[in-house]
């Protein structure tokens, strides 16, 4: 599982915004509630300017809604 991380990190800084959204999306099946993959996720759709995907996978909290 590291190895994903490691190759979704490497997605962000080389601004392959498709790739790391995909890798995330895979790392997140296995580990949903992992904040830091999410953050990853949603940075990612938001730099594609996919806002309404990014908002879809915001944490549910209460202040979200």
């Amino acid at each position: 599982m590291s190895d994903l991380f490691q190759q979704a990190i490497d997605a962000a800084l080389c601004c392959d915004w498709s790739q790391a959204i995909k890798i995330n999306e895979e790392i997140l099946k296995n580990t949903p509630q992992d904040l830091s993959t999410l953050n990853r996720l949603i940075y990612a759709y938001v730099q594609m300017g996919k806002i309404n995907k990014a908002k879809k996978n915001l944490p549910n909290r209460p202040s979200n809604r």
